[in-house]
């Protein structure tokens, strides 16, 4: 998405520079595009559903809840239209969430801001990673108990995503590889709280 200079990527501060000078009632849905529609649309209910769960849920910062909110924006939903797009915040390379804000808005008001071509496809393709894979297992990633099987379920997901987008595809499953510290042997016992895995296979674990 651009070069980069000191803590700012490029045109994250071109967004923020450009704010004042844009309509914030006036913004677009991302799946109004046909490529986001073709990916999110199959899985829009059940996507807008987990992020209402999410929002009907305290969130430890404000920045957690306007990840949420943009990304039921950009998925068009109805619930979503008395919400507020604030003015960006600071940025820094050490904040990821401040990352996926500035993507989501950029691309709601890509009508209203200059991007190039493959600014707009690169926008348009991280988002729906974001929206599709990344959101479900962030805010999930706080249950211990839950570990295990979402960080095999995000691997597998990751594997499945490099048919959509080798590129990021192939990125995400670089990054998130070292963070999946609970698959050892002695923390893959927290599987054995987790309602999800099936007693089959806590049997199955067991014995083997």
């Amino acid at each position: 998405m651009g070069a980069s200079s000191g803590p700012n990527i490029k045109i994250f501060q071109r967004f923020a520079e450009k704010w004042n000078e844009i309509d914030v009632d006036k913004y677009e849905s991302g799946i109004i595009e046909d490529t986001a529609a073709s990916k999110l649309n199959p899985q829009k209910y059940v996507l807008v559903k987990l992020i209402n769960d999410q929002l009907a849920t305290f969130q430890p910062r404000d920045d957690y809840k306007a990840l949420l909110q943009l990304s039921l924006i950009f998925l068009g939903d109805k619930t979503a239209k008395d919400f507020k797009i604030r003015r960006p915040g600071a940025l820094h390379r050490a904040r990821w969430m401040a990352k996926l804000i500035y993507s989501l808005k950029i691309f709601l008001f890509r009508s209203q801001f200059k991007l190039t071509a493959r600014e707009l496809s690169a926008l348009e393709a991280f988002n729906v990673f974001v929206i599709q894979v990344y959101i479900k297992y962030w805010y999930t990633a706080s249950s211990r108990e839950l570990a295990p099987y979402n960080d095999l379920n995000l691997l597998k997901e990751l594997d499945n995503y490099k048919k959509l987008n080798i590129v990021i595809g192939n990125a995400a499953a670089k990054s998130f590889s070292r963070h999946l510290w609970y698959l050892s042997e002695t923390l893959i016992g927290l599987a054995f709280f987790d309602s999800k895995v099936s007693s089959e296979m806590k049997v199955n674990m067991v014995y083997h």
